[in-house]
This record gives C-alpha cells, sequence and structure tokens, in this order.
C-alpha cells in the first residue's frame, strides 16, 4: 500500500495540522488590512535574484509638522528562571519529543540495498558503510549533534580528520568525540538521518525549506518564549554559511561570504527571534510572503473581490501613484502565516506590554496600507509575528521608503532608517544629498533638518 501522503494549507500547523488560536501575536489580535504587492515602483538588486529595492521619484509635496510616535522605552529580558543546566536549554530548542520524530523518520526510511554503496569499494565488492546501518535512537542522535557542534569549535580539514590517531612521526591532537562514536556511524547519520516527514506536504514553501521548517518553527517559538522582547528591533537580510552545491544560493558582494544561503531576519541586542527563508529567482523571493498571504486571501475575501483591486495611490505628494496591473496582487498585510502557521505560545509577563495608543488605533481602524514590494512586505510579515505590543523597528536603505514607514505607523510601529535618494523622498532632500556629495553645498556636522510628508506621518530628516 503506497503511504499517506499529507497535504496542509498555509494556515495549518505542522503538529496534528490545527489552526493554533492560542497564540498572542500582533497577527491574532489586529484587523487584517488589504494591502498590495507592488513591484513597478522597485528594481531589483540584481537580475539573478528577487530582492527589490524601493525606485520611486522625488516628490514636491510636503507636510508642515512632523507627529512622531511614541513608543515607551522597554528593555529586553530573559525570562527567569531559566533551566539549571546548558542541556536543559538546548533541549529547550531541540526537545526530545521532537527528536524522537527525527528518530521515527529516520528509522521507517527504506533501507539501502545490500552493496549499493558508491564508488570503487562497492563496485568490487569490498566493506561500505551502507551494509552495517541499524536504526538510532534519541540518545544517540543528541550525540551526534553534540560531535557536530563540537566540530564547528574544533576544525578540522575533513571530517574524518577528527578521528585520525597520533602516529611517532605525526603527532596531532586526539578528539574526545572518538570514545563516543565511530566515524562510520557518525557518516552513516549524516547521511541517513532525516529531520522531516516525507509523507509531508507543506503548500508554499518549496525544497529544502519545508524539511527544516518543522525544527525552525519551534526554535522560533522557544526564541520569543523566554524572552521579553524590548521596545528596540532591528530587520535586515541575513547571510548562513553554506558550502554544499544548492541552486538557492544567492551571491550579495557586499557580504563577508558573499555567497551563501539568504534569510531575512528579525533581531534584538543580537539575538534572532523571528525569520523567513529567501529563494532566488522567482518574482516573489521571500518564502511565503506571496503564497500563503494570497491563500488566505482568497479564502477570506468575498466573491470577486480580489479581482477589483486597490485604486489609491501610496502617497498623497508621490509623483507616481499605485499601478494596478499584473505586478500586484491583494493579500492580508497581517501576515496570515504568523496568525495560524507560526502564531506563537507566549506566556504573559508579569507587567503587560504597553498598548497601542488609542489615537492610533482609530487610525488603524480606518486606514488601508499602501502597496508595498516583496522584500519590503518581508518587514510587515516579521513584525506581526511578534506578540502584540509596540515596537520601535530601525532598517537599511533596503527597505526604507515613506509607504513603508506609514505602513508600519498604521500599525502601531515606529521606524527609523537610512535611505536612498530614489525611495520618494521630498525633491528638497534629494537636492542637499546631491550638493553635499559633489561639495557644492557641504552639510554642517550635526545639523538635523527634517520635511514630513504631507500627511505628517513620515518624517524625512
Amino acid at each position: 500500500m503506497a503511504p499517506q501522503l499529507t497535504v496542509k494549507g498555509p494556515e495549518q500547523r505542522r503538529h496534528g495540522g490545527h489552526s493554533s488560536n492560542s497564540g498572542s501575536s500582533r497577527a491574532n489580535k489586529e484587523a487584517r488590512y488589504p494591502m498590495q504587492l507592488q513591484i513597478s515602483r522597485s528594481r531589483r538588486e540584481q537580475d539573478a535574484d528577487s530582492t527589490y529595492r524601493p525606485d520611486i521619484k522625488p516628490t514636491d509635496a510636503v507636510g508642515s509638522q512632523f507627529e512622531p510616535v511614541n513608543v515607551p522605552d522597554r528593555d529586553f529580558l530573559v525570562r527567569q528562571p531559566l533551566p539549571p543546566t546548558p542541556l536543559q536549554l538546548f533541549q529547550q530548542f531541540l526537545p526530545e519529543e521532537l527528536v524522537e520524530r527525527w528518530v521515527h523518520y529516520t528509522n521507517e526510511a527504506p533501507a539501502p540495498e545490500p552493496g549499493a554503496g558508491a564508488g570503487p569499494a562497492a563496485q568490487s565488492g569490498r566493506y561500505h558503510r551502507q551494509d552495517h546501518w541499524k536504526p538510532t535512537s534519541i540518545a544517540e542522535v543528541y550525540i551526534w549533534l553534540g560531535i557536530l557542534i563540537y566540530m564547528t569549535l574544533h576544525k578540522e580539514y575533513r571530517y574524518q580528520d577528527h578521528w585520525k590517531a597520533s602516529a611517532a612521526d605525526n603527532l596531532i591532537p586526539s578528539h574526545p568525540i572518538i570514545q563516543l562514536m565511530t566515524f562510520d556511524r557518525f557518516f552513516l547519520l549524516k547521511r541517513r538521518l532525516r529531520i522531516y516527514d516525507p509523507d509531508y506536504v507543506e503548500i508554499g514553501v518549496p525544497a529544502p525549506f519545508n524539511k527544516v521548517n518543522e525544527w525552525s518553527y519551534h526554535i522560533m517559538e522557544t526564541g520569543v518564549r523566554l524572552v521579553e522582547i524590548g521596545s528596540i528591533i532591528g530587520i535586515d537580510e541575513g547571510i548562513i554559511g553554506f558550502k554544499g552545491r544548492s541552486r538557492h544560493k544567492v551571491t550579495i558582494k557586499t557580504k563577508p561570504t558573499p555567497t551563501e544561503l539568504q534569510v531575512w531576519a528579525l533581531a534584538t541586542r543580537g539575538y534572532l527571534l523571528q525569520w523567513y527563508w529567501h529563494q532566488p529567482g522567482p518574482e516573489y523571493g521571500p518564502i511565503g510572503i506571496e503564497t500563503i498571504a494570497r491563500a488566505r486571501a482568497v479564502a477570506m475575501a468575498p466573491d470577486n473581490s480580489l479581482n477589483e483591486g486597490s485604486d489609491d495611490g501610496s502617497d498623497d505628494g508621490s509623483d507616481e501613484g499605485s499601478d494596478e496591473g499584473s505586478d500586484s496582487i491583494i493579500f492580508s498585510s497581517s501576515s496570515e502565516d504568523s496568525a495560524d502557521e507560526e502564531a506563537l505560545d507566549i506566556k504573559a509577563s508579569e507587567e503587560p506590554l504597553e498598548e497601542i495608543p488609542t489615537q492610533m488605533m482609530e487610525v488603524i481602524s480606518t486606514a488601508k496600507l499602501p502597496p508595498l514590494n516583496p522584500t519590503q512586505a518581508v518587514v510587515i510579515a516579521l513584525v506581526n509575528k511578534l506578540p502584540e505590543g509596540t515596537y520601535h523597528v530601525f532598517l537599511n536603505n533596503l527597505f526604507s521608503s515613506p509607504d513603508l514607514f506609514k505602513a508600519l505607523r498604521i500599525l502601531g510601529i515606529r521606524a527609523a532608517g537610512t535611505c536612498c535618494t530614489n525611495c520618494g523622498l521630498y525633491r528638497d532632500i534629494v537636492i542637499a544629498k546631491e550638493n553635499d556629495r559633489k561639495g557644492k553645498e557641504l552639510w554642517l556636522w550635526r545639523r538635523i533638518c527634517s520635511w514630513p510628508t504631507p500627511d505628517n506621518k513620515v518624517g524625512n530628516p
């Protein structure tokens, strides 16, 4: 009998396929606002990738007085008490029940046929490791992971070099891991260990990201549960070291390791809280931003309402409005994958987080989020994964534009960041920047000026 294949939508959690409504993320508490993904007012960072940067002409419209968002300061705190030992703390992020599933996935996998190894040893009928496979256990998987962590701290040229023994004419370090596991067994587990259910299909998440999401979701949930997030957060792209072959590797020449895997991450004080995978090539790179949102928008919208689109421009003073057409899709700005698929189970702190000001809630109830490109939309999605509260997010010029800052303000989020001159700024700012760059009008040190958007909601210092 063929194995049962499980297909689950983006609103269903991995464990049991149930929609989780017990979390206290912003996406669960706030209303949902229609928003467009739009790429016509953006440009690709590079032709081979799908990271977009704002590309909006300067505007001549300007406001009178910037009205800042008040975000009370909150310190980043670690919830106490933490587990008493480092191992127990590690098991918060990798619990035994999760490893038990890995053991089940691994032991239930089809065993290789005898003599099915690769290379000259297999072809000649000599010894090869695959013929000596035996089922693994929870304890052995933990030991294997410990050895893997040890190898990242005590590097050798090859894996097998950790098991080499000293000779009279060649004295080399002796690693204690050789007492815990043989190299053949380590290599077999490295090849055969499964950390995903092969009979499970996650809609909107391509391979290989679907193979790590079960653990990834748990790490994010645990990371938020163990801390009280302060008011200051930051969002940026990140690079994950990866030396293997993959079509998902990207090249960013400005990074210390330019060719690796890319993620979109939210962090505070150097502590990663939430992230999205990045898939190079397709039009919408951040995994889940477009696919999950489209599915939820279709499920929630009245008949044919998604075909109507949005008529509003993104900024009263912008030279270019919101373009409707094949480059725009409607989706829910509250990032439904964070509301249902990854709802966080957060224990309430002794002192509740500051609520969104009443005047801000009045704005939220009637506002419509402006169109954003997919790279900017990942900022909204990441922020909406956090527990309810007000935050001050810091960004770089890859994301910054008046449209994004206005969208964040509507959601009760204060934002600050560097920006480029082609992100829809007031024209006098662009001219002053160009003159300063050319040495025509040197900008005095510590001189600060601000030109707000026409609604006075976004300041352009």
